[in-house]
């Protein structure tokens, strides 16, 4: 419990669990034996463990990201969105690594 604490708070906005937030997902999953989508950063603050799936707090939010089945040279991709209480959203990549926001 201490950890998670921990690395929520070491995570600004950032968590893996839910509550009054808003979630982020992946849209598509990795190819078979490829590398999974990951979330890096929150408003410029590196999340722990770079999950899969994300909770932010409400508000407008830049997210740092590396889109399933790529592997990053030069640190996260990055796009922002407005994100609202628990609302789930999915980062759909494009061909380029840019992404959007769907929300559910």
């Amino acid at each position: 419990l201490f950890m998670l604490a921990l690395a929520t708070l070491a995570s600004g906005c950032a968590s893996t669990s839910g509550g009054a937030s808003a979630i982020i997902r992946f849209a598509e999953p990795a190819a078979p034996g490829g590398l999974p989508g990951s979330f890096r950063e929150v408003d410029r603050k590196i999340v722990p463990n770079s999950p899969e799936v994300i909770t932010v707090a409400p508000g407008k939010r830049r997210i740092g990201y590396a889109c399933p089945n790529t592997i990053l040279m030069d640190g996260p991709l990055e796009a922002t969105g407005e994100f609202e209480a628990a609302v789930t959203y999915l980062l759909r990549c494009d061909k380029n690594g840019a992404a959007t926001f769907e929300r559910q």
